[in-house]
């Protein structure tokens, strides 16, 4: 399940976060399941005890794992969809960042989507059809934990995107900005439909790109970021009313 960590651009202990995370959310690891112990999961991720250790602070302060002394970390048995509401819940993004996040992410990504057309490997091509093949299947036979694995989709799809451009430095800004996303999630998630909506519009984002139509995926790709804008914007004014 864990491979060995070996991205340098982040601390360490954030990048074994963002693993451990990514298997919480995409159900890899399920809900009341134990984790490995601290010194198994550092020779699993190939990294220090310590980082393990910081990790696991603060997915415990997130809510995703429970620490209980001297029988080690379990992840939370709370309903997904509960969980992540929860998550999210704490935070507040006001009208004008959400504007302003929305605009940097139209700047960078439409550009994504073409240079994604135009360069992607064959390998990252079958990557994202699989994405949104397995997605569709998972979503379709589950009764709960939808929102969890639409976050990881729509996580995964951005970056597996950013990285089909062969660009180092987009990739770096939109892991960081991807990051700073979860603050839009905390009204996303509240938005009924809008998760499998997006799912929609990412794969016409990802037929074109597997086409080789950068026209296409850019066009896609605008349209997905200006629905979402709309919908998250639409949804704070109702809160603000």
């Amino acid at each position: 399940m864990f491979k060995p960590i070996v991205n340098e651009r982040k601390p360490i202990y954030l990048q074994v976060l963002e693993v451990l995370r990514s298997s919480i959310l995409s159900g890899k690891l399920k809900p009341g399941e134990k984790l490995p112990s601290e010194r198994e999961l550092a020779k699993l991720l190939n990294v220090s005890r310590t980082s393990v250790r910081e990790a696991l602070k603060l997915l415990a302060a997130q809510g995703l794992i429970k620490i209980v002394h001297g029988q080690g970390a379990f992840v939370s048995a709370e309903n997904p969809d509960h969980l992540v509401r929860k998550l999210f819940e704490v935070q507040k993004t006001d009208y004008k960042t959400i504007e302003d996040i929305m605009a940097i992410r139209r700047v960078l990504e439409v550009k994504a989507a073409e240079w994604a057309a135009k360069r992607a490997s064959q390998e990252q091509l079958n990557q994202l059809r699989e994405l949104i093949e397995t997605t569709k299947n998972r979503i379709s036979s589950q009764s709960e934990g939808t929102l969890l694995t639409l976050i990881d989709h729509d996580n995964r799809f951005h970056t597996l995107i950013a990285e089909s451009t062969g660009n180092i430095v987009l990739v770096n800004l939109m892991s960081n900005l991807l990051d700073f996303l979860a603050e839009i999630r905390s009204h996303t998630l509240k938005i009924e439909g809008r998760q499998i909506k997006s799912l929609k519009e990412h794969e016409k984002i990802a037929e074109a790109v597997i086409n080789r139509d950068p026209e296409k995926a850019s066009k896609y790709m605008e349209e997905h970021l200006r629905s979402v804008e709309k919908d998250v914007l639409n949804k704070v004014l109702k809160n603000q009313n």
